[in-house]
């Protein structure tokens, strides 16, 4: 009897349906608290529930604006095209391999020693231009000293604007250490009052004479003095001669003179304004060399235009 009840008994624990008896349901201890936990009916906590939950509502709702105003500022901000990405190294140039680097070197060696043999026609080019840019540079100076517009090596008209003021005339003469050494304003005024430029006059004055300082120039008098004649200019009929050149009483007069001859005589007369066209008149081939007349010249006027005047 007693183990059958005991059997029974165990049956009822375990939930498991046995003949003759009810199954009874398993309880939790968890269970058991809430059974006698007291429900909540009462108002005030119906309405802390329900001021929770608006609450929690209405901060999720506040967030979301907040969101979509963020992403409307950036959307605002943001370009209207975007760049796509390209990676940093795409855009780095691709280095040289060791045969385009020999490359290099070979074409850049080629080049030095062309510049650098002798003879050769790119140099040439090079001291063309580097003359020709240094000459403009020196005819600006000029013509802003001398307040004259520029001439140009290669003009070979007497009759222009002078291409040396009257310090650059008394330095030429002085390194000829010429007797005639102080009067580079008159060379400059009377070159103006005719319409000559003063440089091709100084040069005939030191090609005659080598300005003045020549032993064998037939202006040279046995006192020490001397003709004034700078370029040489025979008689003629002129009221004082020395010899068979004219003689003046001062470096003015002959200065002024020589003027006055090739405007009346050459350019006016025959209408030669040019040194190839003047010089072949002026120291004819019977005692001159005129071709070395004419390149005295011109070199000399040429070279002061270029190289400027020594000082």
């Amino acid at each position: 009897m007693r183990s059958r009840q005991s059997a029974e008994w165990s049956a009822d624990v375990s939930g498991i349906k046995q003949p003759g008896h009810a199954a009874q349901p398993q309880v939790t201890h968890a269970a058991r608290e809430d059974q006698a936990r007291p429900a909540v009916t009462s108002t005030s906590s119906r309405r802390m529930h329900s001021f929770y939950a608006e609450s929690h509502g209405g901060m999720v709702q506040r967030d979301r604006e907040r969101v979509h105003s963020s992403m409307r500022q950036t959307d605002a901000l943001r370009p209207a095209f975007s760049v796509p990405y390209r990676p940093l190294s795409s855009a780095l140039p691709t280095p040289l391999s060791n045969h385009q680097l020999m490359l290099i070197v070979f074409i850049v060696s080629i080049v030095i020693i062309i510049l650098l043999w002798p003879g050769n026609p790119l140099k040439n080019i090079s001291n063309y231009v580097a003359t020709h840019a240094g000459l403009t540079t020196l005819q600006s100076n000029l013509a802003a000293s001398s307040g004259e517009p520029a001439r140009v090596p290669g003009d070979y008209n007497l009759q222009g604007a002078p291409s040396l003021n009257a310090r650059q005339i008394d330095a030429i003469l002085a390194s000829y250490d010429s007797p005639a050494t102080g009067t580079g304003q008159i060379w400059l005024q009377l070159g103006r009052d005719y319409g000559i430029d003063p440089a091709f006059a100084v040069a005939f004055f030191i090609l005659e004479s080598s300005a003045g300082t020549n032993p064998g120039w037939a202006g040279l008098k046995p006192d020490g003095g001397t003709t004034h004649n700078v370029g040489n200019i025979i008689c003629a009929g002129y009221q004082r001669c020395y010899g068979r050149f004219r003689d003046y009483a001062s470096w003015e007069e002959g200065i002024a003179d020589w003027y006055r001859l090739i405007d009346v005589e050459y350019i006016k007369g025959r209408g030669t304004v040019t040194v190839e066209q003047i010089l072949p008149i002026y120291a004819p081939s019977f005692e001159n060399d005129v071709q070395g007349y004419i390149n005295g010249v011109t070199g000399m006027v040429d070279g002061w235009k270029i190289n400027g005047v020594p000082q």
